[in-house]
């Protein structure tokens, strides 16, 4: 079936800001519908005029479209235009009907079709066992967004490290680990199912051992450079509530809902002992607090994006609060903030 795809975002007016631009659009476009390059027929470009330091289809070539038909033109002016304004449109051989289609708008050009566009962040932050992503994961039900666990992301990459047969305490072993590794995520009616080479490890590495691994490489700027890049890219065309340790600070810094979440020792402890019973695993009540202990040592004091409150985050202390409460406060704070929820 053939396909047409529009989409459009904002760039700064350089040789690598349009093609950085050019570039986020069209790999957003291609996975939101599942399209390869083969499948591509034509790609047509058009830009506002005060766009003019670089042809767009330069970042198609640069992504392997070497066999699509690419045509770049200047988009007409309208008087009060979105300035700095890249369009696209995508024709493509494609598995789904059009009206099945995903258009993308990235940045600014997302006020071009409001009833397109998706994207609305929610960034929800905290130490070790703060509740986060229970909560997170509670919100985004409810608003009927995608949740993001990015903490299970470096989790998945302490696993991945450990069965490669590296040290995760070794900078250079972690780097090297990372250049193969496969991590993916999908959603279920259950939540966030990670994977890792395919493999479903959404349970491996929930073990209290395997977040220890995670603030372990999380202080490699390089691995949270990967990392980020995928969490940006997932939240872009998606309504999303994404939580972690630097969301509110670096991944999403221009969420307009940012939630750091806190609680006492002694209440985070007991949680993660709550969880791992759940899951049949065992613990020991002061190993896991030691354990947290020096995740926030760890997560605060790291040079690369340390755990940190955002100055314009909401704190919400959940030490004496159950998940309902806790969920209604964080939807109270969205709805003042003017965000439309469900």
């Amino acid at each position: 079936m053939i396909v047409a795809i529009r989409g459009a975002t904002t760039a700064e007016n350089t040789k690598d800001g349009i093609t950085a631009a050019a570039k986020e659009l069209l790999q957003e476009i291609f996975r939101a519908n599942g399209l390869e390059n083969d499948r591509v027929i034509s790609i047509l470009f058009t830009a506002t005029a005060d766009l003019d330091k670089a042809y767009p289809a330069v970042a198609a070539r640069e992504l392997g479209l070497t066999q699509a038909a690419l045509t770049c033109l200047r988009e007409m002016h309208v008087e009060g235009s979105l300035p700095r304004c890249l369009r696209v449109q995508v024709t493509a051989q494609a598995d789904i009907a059009q009206k099945d289609v995903r258009h993308i708008y990235l940045k600014e050009a997302r006020t071009l079709r409001p009833d397109l566009s998706t994207g609305i962040k929610i960034a929800i932050d905290g130490p070790s066992a703060s509740g986060k992503s229970t909560i997170a994961k509670a919100v985004a039900a409810r608003l009927g967004f995608v949740h993001i666990d990015t903490g299970a992301m470096y989790r998945t990459v302490a696993l991945h490290v450990r069965e490669s047969g590296k040290n995760w305490d070794d900078e250079g072993d972690v780097l090297t680990a990372m250049e193969n590794i496969d991590i993916d995520i999908a959603y279920a009616p259950d939540g966030q199912r990670i994977f890792l080479a395919g493999e479903d490890v959404t349970r491996a590495v929930r073990t209290a051992e395997m977040g220890v691994g995670a603030s372990a490489v999380a202080v490699y700027a390089g691995v949270r450079q990967k990392l980020v890049e995928l969490q940006r890219r997932l939240s872009n065309s998606r309504n999303a509530v994404m939580d972690g340790r630097d969301i509110g600070t670096v991944v999403l810094a221009d969420a307009p809902v940012k939630i750091f979440l806190t609680a006492s020792l002694e209440a985070r402890t007991r949680r993660r002992c709550n969880e791992l019973a759940a899951m049949g695993l065992d613990y020991d009540f002061d190993s896991i607090a030691a354990q947290i202990q020096k995740r926030d040592f760890d997560d605060s004091s790291r040079a690369s994006s340390p755990l940190k409150q955002a100055e314009d985050a909401v704190v919400v202390d959940t030490s004496d609060m159950d998940i309902p409460e806790v969920v209604a406060a964080i939807l109270q704070i969205i709805k003042e903030k003017g965000v439309p929820y469900v």
